[in-house]
């Protein structure tokens, strides 16, 4: 295993970013982070709707 310990790594393209994730907070509320492939998704009000931003939008506005 390469990286950091506990992160695998996946194509962001054939990432269905639904393995272990983390909460960042950011200037416009939440974002997550998916812990396979390290994209981020788009910010959102709650936790709980950054996460499944990430999961139905996917990676956008602007995350690496």
């Amino acid at each position: 295993m390469s990286g950091p310990v506990g992160r695998r790594s996946a194509p962001p393209n054939l990432c269905d970013h639904g393995g272990p994730a983390t909460v960042e907070r950011v200037e416009r509320g939440y974002r997550v982070r998916c812990m396979v492939c390290g994209k981020a998704g788009p910010a959102r009000k709650t936790p709980e709707a950054a996460h499944k931003a990430l999961l139905v939008l996917g990676v956008r506005d602007g995350s690496r």
